[in-house]
């Protein structure tokens, strides 16, 4: 099994991660309402099938914010879901914030299995963040760009695609900067 070895990318998936989350609560409350206090994030990056792992923290996650990221990868990774949004269930908390690609999908594993995939799962935030930071995470290691990461897990995979990725030409509200 071909793998990116993420121990070594823990401080360039941390960075990333911190970077996303700033942005997102550092925005103003007229363009982000939030009436949850946002004390940090959990993200875990997790190579199905291995002890190839990172698991993360951003400033000072909630207790939920450090086990549904774990649940929403153990989920997706289980059903073998491209998206936890595609098992969302917001009356059993069970939340989107995962994402995977297939391992042959990402330049330079095209000769690994199809059942071989990458996971990057984020909670602490409102469900449409946790996506975009896994995405934006997911991107950073694989050399993809945002976009191409959304057309894999949300149209090639059929992953469940959060709001501010379709339809396309739609108006991206605050989640423009993705896409810059």
């Amino acid at each position: 099994m071909k793998m990116i070895d993420l121990s070594v990318r823990r401080q360039e998936i941390t960075d990333v991660a911190t970077e996303m989350f700033q942005k997102f609560i550092n925005l103003p409350k007229d363009v982000r309402p939030d009436d949850k206090e946002r004390s940090g994030i959990q993200v875990l990056v997790w190579q199905p099938g291995t002890r190839n792992l990172v698991l993360t923290s951003v400033k000072e996650p909630s207790e939920a914010a450090r086990f549904f990221a774990i649940e929403k990868a153990v989920r997706s990774a289980t059903l073998g879901d491209c998206s936890s949004g595609d098992s969302e269930d917001l009356d059993r908390m069970m939340f989107a914030g995962s994402i995977s690609l297939y391992m042959n999908q990402i330049p330079g594993f095209e000769k690994c299995g199809y059942d071989e995939m990458l996971i990057v799962s984020t909670s602490g935030l409102k469900a449409d963040e946790d996506v975009a930071i896994s995405v934006v995470v997911l991107a950073k290691l694989t050399g993809l760009d945002v976009k191409e990461v959304c057309e894999l897990v949300f149209e090639v995979n059929d992953g469940e695609c959060p709001e501010w990725y379709l339809p396309r030409g739609k108006d991206k509200g605050y989640f423009q900067f993705l896409y810059t």
